[in-house]
């Protein structure tokens, strides 16, 4: 302890026994703080006790934050786009699970309404990629449309303005050895049909 004041004194002089000798902390100051404890927590260089509180920290947050993400959406349920969400939630069951619910956060810094409304968002155009009665389901690569049409897809519902939304998946075409005129004139033939249909 002693050591600890002889060099906080050498570092700050007379200010290192004021109480203002350190600011609080901003938020992004404990984003960067859950960001090295989430390294921490695989350093097999640290010890087991930092590892052990880097741990407990990182698991308090992701449960208070969770906890908290549940109850937005929970308070926003009247929302037009949680409708997709909540209505998989009540009739299927199906519950995203604290995994992914983290992913959601973490993109938005841990926001609980912008994670909330990313949320929705997802599930809207889950919902509006597969239809009614397939976008509940986890869906791969594998699953998408494995027969000869997997690489263009004309989705079932058209955007907000009322076009028709087409899904292209170029690496699919690149795997198969596709150069990239041959994309091209591949997505221009799709392109034209789809606008005739």
């Amino acid at each position: 302890l002693a050591r600890y004041w002889t060099k906080r004194e050498e570092m700050f002089g007379e200010r290192a026994f004021s109480d203002g000798a350190f600011t609080s902390p901003t938020y992004n100051d404990y984003l960067r703080y859950y960001a090295k404890c989430e390294k921490a927590v695989v350093d097999c260089e640290l010890d087991d006790t930092m590892r052990s509180i880097a741990r407990d920290y990182l698991t308090c947050v992701n449960t208070t934050k969770l906890i908290a993400l549940d109850q937005v959406i929970e308070n926003h349920a009247a929302m037009e786009d949680s409708a997709a969400y909540l209505k998989v939630v009540q009739r299927r069951g199906v519950i995203m699970s604290d995994e992914m619910k983290l992913l959601f956060l973490k993109r938005e810094d841990f926001f609980e309404v912008k994670a909330a409304a990313r949320i929705m968002a997802y599930w809207k155009f889950k919902k509006l990629l597969f239809g009614e009665e397939e976008y509940h389901k986890d869906v791969t690569l594998d699953v998408i449309d494995t027969d000869r049409n997997r690489f263009v897809r004309l989705l079932p519902e058209t955007d907000d303005s009322g076009r028709t939304i087409m899904v292209i998946c170029v690496n699919e075409l690149e795997k198969d050895g596709w150069t990239d005129n041959s994309i091209v004139r591949h997505l221009n033939a799709s392109l034209d049909m789809s606008m005739s249909a």
